[in-house]
């Protein structure tokens, strides 16, 4: 944690929208990671899009309810119809069922791990970086953020998924146990989804501590779990969700547009992607100083 905290712009506490008109103010400061966040969504969903084009007729207009990211991906705010999801190519969270069924098991799991970590150190650069030019007065680089947050970013998504990993075995891997518990099926089927919701929720907060207090991954996830029950972040959070659903709308109409449209939803993703993760570390500075950890109860 830095030893003083660089609060350059504004002394009165923020409303809730002034933290997204911060981002979008700010985003200047952060282009060419911006740039970067286009680059990745590019590489990473051509298979996905181009199968997509060519299998999918009609019109898909969907919405998506999305906590705060740390890196922005185009999967926080569309997913493919279904028909195009067996082609989908994704970096960030391969499918638990095809790693665990698939006879390429070992070569399916070398690409996850790698995929994982280049993933990992992508978004811990990026968070490090985007704190460090607008938040701090201590600047520190891509590299220096990446040996600084990694380790305890890929502690954070091992234990997310270990959280959720029984979950997931249960209801993707053992389906034939419903057929002799048909009541176990549908109990599960609504358990998980709030499982994983209250799971996110919760944690969310948890990466964006761990780079602005520097404090060890235990820490972090308490403090998130403390923060979060707050009525401050509770308000920051349905606000941040309403605007990525009316993003996500646009964006699932753009993608019919053949290759304009998809260069276009790729610069909005990036756009606002970085511009909230903005948002999002100068509410969380608000709120240390509305409510220093020591003063929060749960």
């Amino acid at each position: 944690m830095n030893s003083s905290y660089y609060y350059p712009y504004q002394v009165k506490p923020y409303s809730t929208t002034d933290h997204f008109k911060f981002g979008i103010n700010n985003f200047k400061n952060a282009i060419d990671l911006a740039v970067l966040v286009f680059f990745y969504n590019l590489i990473i969903n051509i298979p996905a899009y181009f199968a997509f084009l060519q299998l999918f007729h009609g019109f898909h207009l969907s919405v998506k309810f999305t906590f705060p990211w740390t890196f922005p991906t185009l999967s926080n705010l569309y997913d493919y119809p279904e028909s195009v999801s067996p082609f989908l190519l994704t970096f960030t969270y391969p499918s638990i069922l095809t790693i665990i069924v698939s006879r390429f098991m070992l070569t399916i799991l070398g690409i996850w791990a790698l995929s994982f970590i280049i993933f990992t150190i992508l978004e811990s650069a990026f968070m490090g970086v985007i704190y460090s030019r607008i938040f701090s007065s201590e600047k520190i680089g891509f590299f220096d953020s990446v040996n600084k947050y990694f380790i305890r970013f890929v502690l954070f998504k091992l234990i997310i998924m270990l959280i959720s990993l029984p979950y997931l075995i249960i209801f993707f891997v053992m389906p034939s146990i419903f057929h002799y518990f048909p009541s176990g099926f549908y109990f599960l089927a609504i358990l998980t989804p709030i499982a994983f919701l209250l799971v996110s929720y919760l944690f969310f907060l948890t990466p964006y501590i761990i780079v602005s207090d520097d404090k060890p991954l235990a820490k972090a996830l308490s403090m998130s779990a403390s923060y979060t029950l707050t009525s401050h972040t509770f308000s920051y959070v349905i606000v941040f969700v309403i605007f990525t659903a009316i993003t996500s709308v646009i964006i699932s109409a753009l993608m019919h547009i053949p290759i304009v449209g998809f260069i276009i939803s790729l610069g909005i993703v990036s756009y606002i992607g970085t511009a909230f993760v903005i948002s999002t570390f100068n509410f969380y500075e608000d709120l240390k100083r509305r409510m220093p950890f020591e003063t929060v109860t749960v």
